[in-house]
């Protein structure tokens, strides 16, 4: 699943942003913006209007601050784009399904299209396509002790960082060791020097543990720089199920990284992924200005 086209009425900060984003075989989205343009505000009215068209399970409480006080409800459009995939198994030859997203308090809740909703309420695996949003507060929380894969799919679109919760088990459980070991080898594209061990335990707690490959020195993920844990989560996170004919939303890569560093992140994820679309809210102009880039979304 891909969005061709968007457009935002009485979406605070973003009233009357539209664009058309054409198909590209490498599908980069910037949305790039100065502090307080409303880079996170668009995605977080993607992710909204997404739920409320088929919910992956859990709200966000801050989407209610997305609709302009004087409006009361916003209207969001988008034109999606199914997959060769999903049309197939849909039997469908429509190349474009167009929804109309009522945030707020709409007096008639939109009927969008049954195949829409079958389409966007699919969790993903290796076929399917799904949505994911690596918010710009992104940090690993502590363990569930059941439920972490459901957590983790049902927080998906919010910046709750209990959908990084499954990432334990990735790190312990024999099930996961292909997933562990694919994590541990992205990690290791962005920093060489550390290699990640799995899970230490002291007493009733977990920490991911790793090693300094030359001292042998060991890091928890607690002690790591900050370029080094948002690395980590997305080398895992990335790792722990395909994510293929997908949309995956990025707030801040530029976070930690830096500027240019930025760069370097943006084309891991693109490495890690397939066929999927990737749209980055960024103020960085090392990432807006990358050959990669198909479309930009510019917030004055």
């Amino acid at each position: 699943m891909r969005i061709r086209y968007f457009s935002f009425m009485g979406v605070r900060g973003l009233d009357g942003l539209q664009q058309d984003l054409p198909h590209r075989d490498l599908d980069l989205i910037v949305v790039h913006g100065a502090f307080a343009r409303g880079k996170t505000t668009f995605l977080d009215t993607i992710a909204a209007a997404k739920e409320s068209i088929a919910d992956y399970g859990s709200p966000e409480a801050r989407w209610d601050a997305l609709v302009t006080s004087s409006s009361g409800a916003a209207k969001v459009r988008i034109d999606w784009e199914p997959s060769e995939a999903e049309r197939a198994r849909a039997g469908t030859q429509e190349t474009l399904l167009g929804s109309e997203a009522i945030l707020g308090k709409p007096l008639v809740p939109p009927d969008h299209p049954k195949l829409l909703r079958a389409l966007l309420s699919e969790r993903g695996d290796a076929e399917r396509g799904s949505i994911h949003y690596l918010h710009d507060t992104r940090d690993l929380s502590g363990p569930l002790s059941f439920g972490a894969a459901e957590a983790g799919a049902s927080e998906r679109l919010t910046t709750r960082n209990t959908k990084f919760s499954e990432l334990y088990d990735v790190l312990d459980q024999p099930q996961h060791a292909a997933a562990r070991a694919l994590g541990a080898k992205r990690f290791a594209e962005l920093f060489p020097h550390l290699e990640v061990t799995g899970l230490r335990r002291t007493g009733i707690s977990f920490v991911p543990a790793l090693r300094h490959r030359e001292t042998g020195v060991e890091r928890t993920f607690g002690t790591l720089s900050s370029s080094e844990r948002h690395a980590f989560l997305m080398a895992f996170y990335t790792a722990k199920a395909p994510i293929v004919d997908s949309i995956l939303m990025v707030d801040a890569p530029e976070i930690g990284f830096g500027d240019e560093g930025a760069t370097e992140i943006v084309r891991a994820l693109l490495r890690w992924t397939t066929k999927t679309q990737i749209i980055v809210a960024t103020a960085s102009a090392a990432v807006r200005s990358m050959p990669e880039v198909a479309h930009v979304v510019e917030l004055r």
